[in-house]
């Protein structure tokens, strides 16, 4: 949020405003990747809302897998930004660790965790991984491992939550709702793509005019989608303005709406399309 700096402080400035939100400023949390001097000037102006970094690594490699972004702040100007954080506050920062098996709940992980953390005022806050398709192979690091992270943070010092998932069953967890959306609205995009590209070959060629091209004016809207595997179906419906013969009794020339439904299946990478 904070590459929007000006907008965050404008808005938390309303949340806090008693003749507004009238929120209580320490239940007020901004949750940031990490802009240290954004951070900075946030506490300076309203010192007691809070301040949530979402480190998810301590060492410098494997954030910047993680957070691409990792590499314009390293993670010594960080530490630098909290501890003075600690000291403009005089409370604990929240840090946000989303676990990831393999990449930041090893070992080193954590000895580089426990060293970011010496001498700050921290409360972990280990957050496990929902997953979703498209995350290049990312996974979440086990309720057990997860649990004997924390136990090892604590056994040195640190106040740890774990937060657990609700919803993943049916994935409509954090972060697997939205991720859902964005893949439906690709979906659409590419078959109405395909559709556009296809249109004067399509089955509707048949039903329609007797098999003369389109007239150009149609639009297609994608009703439905349903993916199972790699697997997709979708019904759409093609609406266009055609003008009947005047033979039929109408008004020659004058344009009638109709609606044809088609049935997309794709498998394999090939789209197959035919009248409903």
């Amino acid at each position: 949020p904070f590459h929007n700096e000006d907008e965050v402080r404008t808005a938390v400035a309303m949340l806090i405003d008693g003749k507004r939100f009238g929120l209580t400023p320490n239940r007020v949390t901004v949750s940031t990747v990490g802009i240290p001097e954004a951070m900075l000037r946030l506490v300076q102006a309203s010192p007691e809302v809070n301040v949530a970094l979402s480190l998810h690594a301590a060492s410098q490699d494997v954030r910047e897998r993680i957070i691409p972004l990792a590499a314009k702040h390293p993670v010594a100007e960080l530490r630098a930004a909290v501890a003075e954080i600690n000291r403009l506050q005089g409370r604990p920062l929240m840090i946000e660790y989303l676990m990831l098996a393999g990449l930041n709940d090893r070992d080193e992980d954590l000895a580089a965790l426990i060293d970011f953390g010496r001498d700050l005022d921290l409360h972990v806050n280990l957050i496990p991984f929902n997953a979703v398709e498209g995350t290049g192979g990312l996974a979440p690091t086990p309720r057990a491992e997860r649990e004997a992270f924390g136990a090892r943070l604590r056994d040195r010092g640190f106040q740890v939550t774990l937060r657990y998932s609700l919803g993943a069953d049916v994935a409509a967890a954090c972060g697997q709702l939205v991720r859902e959306e964005e893949r439906r609205a690709r979906d659409e995009k590419r078959l109405l793509r395909e559709l556009d590209r296809r249109r004067d070959a399509l089955p509707w060629a048949l039903l329609l005019n007797g098999g003369l091209p389109l007239p150009g004016s149609e639009r297609f809207r994608i009703e439905a989608i349903e993916r199972s595997g790699e697997s997709l179906v979708a019904r759409v419906t093609l609406e266009f303005d055609e003008a009947p013969p005047a033979c039929c009794g109408a008004e020659p020339g004058l344009a009638q709406p109709r609606i044809v439904e088609l049935a997309l299946r794709e498998e394999g990478g090939e789209i197959r399309i035919s009248a409903c």
